[in-house]
């Protein structure tokens, strides 16, 4: 038979993917209600399911944005879109008036971020910008009223089943926890509907039925409120007043009060908890319901001249809460800061204290907030005690330089009735080493993946710094690390100089009281084409190509369930590749005794830096890539996939390299690093499998002594 050419290969190319797109499109969306708009009645657990009183419509069908030709416009396909964005905020609307609360957040999850996504991007610099935003703040605001009537109706049951149980204080308490949910709720729905009043006046998607629905199931749950409210508390009205309302932290606003029953019952000889402002006072009732207490402004501002006082009844109580206010006219006093103890000198990621006090004139001020400043900077906040102290803790970032920089205690806030007079001190910052990490791995042919972590003392990650990779003394690429600290690039090998063995990733640690590091990484063997099997199996007749990948290309939708067989088969099922001999031209890109000498060397260097899980990585692979060499050892493969198939090839150092493979996989995937005197008996252990392996083994030593072709595994 005859050996495929470039045109019978694109040809099976086209096939696969026409079965490979037949198959992906049987596929169904799992959130999909069942039918055409007809949603499932699944409702979760008991209680109330606050379903709408309107009739339930019929979704109306949408134009699917992917069956858009090139003639359309711009306005055309964005239409398409926010259409399909309405339909899915409808089909979670329909949803959350059913009770289906899991499935009204799944119809906004991944379909209606990837439409919000081509959306956006049709959007892009045009009049639809607001309106992607509009589409998302909706997404967010009605997944947010999803969980809340979750969490109502949850708390309804459990509200219920203390009733039944005879559990008042129990009953109260939930009744009071249903009350305040009932009150966020209702807010939530009203910022709601005015997201989508935006996303209609903007787009010509008609949302009105949504509103319609969610409000109808608000009104539901007030109406349910309400009858808890009448069932489980008594009402409360609250007068108060001041005979002089001018004052101060030094001269206290003097407040009288009476608390009663919605009736005008007195709530009489009573201890009470009675805010004022952001202060709580707890103040005992006389016979008739009233009450003094005395209020010293902390952080009330200075230019406004009101403040509420309210009742706070306990969870437990029989009584509602109520308020009211009064003028007031509040002058700024100045509090002074005594510090007791400061940490002397501290560097990256050491814990700075500082202990003190807050006074004016003797007189404790407490519930102040304070705000501790290093070089100019927020090291941490705190607030005093009643009592005046304070103790707040920070931890030193890698901003502040060496040396002795300024340590500021103040407020951190601005005309309010106290302004604190600033304590000053300084604090010695010292100076720590920085580690990075390097690893590379095979990323295709052509690629390597590059990755590693920039750490601090404590293993402390440091985010979104600049590392510079370089061979050669050449700078190959820049990148950034993650939120841990961590970071990983492909890189393209052809971007490297002509005979790179290793790479450098360096941190330029410049405005940071940290050392500079850097971290070595061996270039991964290139594979040639033999060693692909890329050669291999294009040499196979046309018929079998065509088989094979139409088979392939079946296996799309079923790749799960192959998957799953994979896991218990892999262990008994060899699959099996026939390789013929043929010429290799490109001994020039295989790597040499002298690379791995290199490469060792550079392990041990990464050993002596303290980065032992480095050096094994490093010496593992210059051993992987030399036995690629001798034994033509296909190296896309696991370690473990690899070490079969090089014993296999009767490789004589088999113990050494199975020894030197447990200490890769030890040092690549656990999560504590090797020991020091692992990592060097690792790099000994490598050492010797480089001198036991026989430089004369050719790469065609797969053949045996009968002219049949090696079987290689790779399961």
């Amino acid at each position: 038979m005859r050996t495929p050419s470039a045109v019978d290969v694109c040809l099976l190319v086209g096939i696969c993917l026409i079965c490979s797109g037949s198959v992906t499109g049987l596929v169904a969306d799992p959130s999909a209600p069942q039918g055409d708009g007809v949603v499932v009645d699944q409702r979760q657990g008991q209680g109330p399911q606050f379903q709408q009183n309107t009739p339930e419509t019929t979704p109306i069908r949408h134009e699917n944005p992917e069956n858009a030709t090139e003639d359309d416009s711009t306005a055309a396909l964005q239409e398409a879109l926010a259409s399909r964005l309405g339909q899915r905020l409808e089909r979670s609307s329909i949803n959350l008036s059913e009770g289906q609360y899991e499935q009204a957040e799944a119809a906004l999850g991944d379909e209606y971020t990837q439409l919000l996504s081509q959306y956006a991007d049709v959007s892009e610099d045009g009049d639809g910008t607001s309106s992607a935003e509009s589409f998302e703040q909706a997404r967010t605001q009605q997944q947010t009223v999803s969980e809340e009537l979750s969490e109502y109706q949850r708390t309804y049951q459990a509200y219920r089943e203390a009733k039944a149980a005879g559990n008042e204080t129990r009953t109260r308490a939930l009744a009071r926890e249903l009350l305040a949910l009932q009150n966020g709720l209702e807010e939530n729905v009203s910022e709601l509907n005015g997201t989508y009043t935006e996303i209609q006046t903007s787009t010509e998607v008609d949302v009105s039925t949504e509103r319609d629905r969610l409000q109808s199931v608000s009104q539901n749950v007030s109406e349910t409120s309400t009858e808890i409210r009448s069932a489980e508390f008594t009402s409360t009205q609250l007068s108060v007043r001041t005979e002089e309302p001018h004052g101060s932290f030094i001269e206290p606003i003097e407040i009288t009060g009476a608390l009663r029953t919605a009736d005008g019952e007195p709530i009489e000889s009573s201890t009470v908890a009675i805010s004022v402002g952001e202060q709580t006072h707890s103040v005992q009732t006389t016979e008739r319901g009233s009450f003094t207490l005395s209020y010293r402004p902390v952080t009330h501002p200075v230019d406004l001249e009101t403040v509420t006082v309210a009742y706070e009844p306990s969870n437990a109580s029989l009584y509602l809460g109520a308020n009211d206010t009064i003028n007031v006219s509040v002058s700024q006093t100045t509090a002074t800061v005594q510090l007791q103890n400061v940490s002397d000198s501290a560097g990256f990621n050491d814990r700075v204290t500082v202990r003190g006090s807050v006074s004016v004139n003797g007189t404790p001020v407490g519930n102040l907030p304070l705000e501790v400043q290093l070089d100019e900077e927020t090291l941490s906040t705190g607030t005093t005690m009643p009592n005046g102290s304070f103790v707040i803790d920070g931890r030193v970032d890698e901003s502040p330089a060496v040396g002795a920089q300024p340590l500021t205690i103040t407020s951190s806030q601005q005309n309010r009735s106290i302004a604190v007079s600033s304590a000053n001190t300084t604090l010695d910052i010292v100076q720590y080493e920085s580690t990075l990490t390097a690893t590379t791995s095979p990323d295709g042919n052509e690629s390597m993946l590059l990755s590693g972590r920039l750490s601090g003392p404590e293993n402390r990650s440091l985010p979104e710094k600049t590392l510079t990779v370089q061979a050669h003394n050449e700078t190959v690429t820049e990148l950034s690390t993650g939120a841990d600290g961590t970071y990983e690039r492909s890189i393209a090998l052809s971007r490297l100089p002509e005979n790179a063995s290793t790479l450098t990733v360096q941190y330029a640690a410049t405005d940071s009281n940290l050392n500079s590091a850097s971290a070595t990484a061996t270039v991964p063997h290139r594979m040639t084409a033999s060693e692909s099997g890329i050669l291999t199996t294009l040499q196979q007749p046309l018929p079998v190509l065509v088989i094979v990948g139409t088979l392939l290309s079946l296996s799309g939708g079923g790749v799960y369930a192959y998957r799953q067989r994979r896991t218990t088969q892999s262990q008994t099922a060899e699959s099996e590749q026939t390789t013929t001999s043929h010429e290799d031209d490109t001994t020039a890109d295989q790597p040499t005794d002298a690379d791995t000498d290199v490469a060792l060397s550079s392990a041990t260097a990464a050993l002596d830096r303290g980065e032992t899980d480095q050096a094994v990585v490093m010496a593992y692979t210059a051993i992987r890539a030399q036995i690629a060499d001798h034994y033509s050892v296909p190296t896309q493969a696991t370690h473990w996939q690899f070490y079969t198939a090089a014993v296999d090839k009767d490789l004589p150092v088999r113990a050494e390299f199975e020894e030197l493979t447990t200490r890769y996989e030890q040092a690549q995937y656990a999560p504590e690093p090797v020991s020091t005197a692992t990592a060097e008996t690792t790099i000994e252990t490598a050492a010797n499998i480089a001198d036991g392996l026989d430089p004369q083994t050719s790469n065609a030593d797969t053949s045996r002594a009968d002219g049949s072709v090696a079987e290689l595994r790779t399961d």
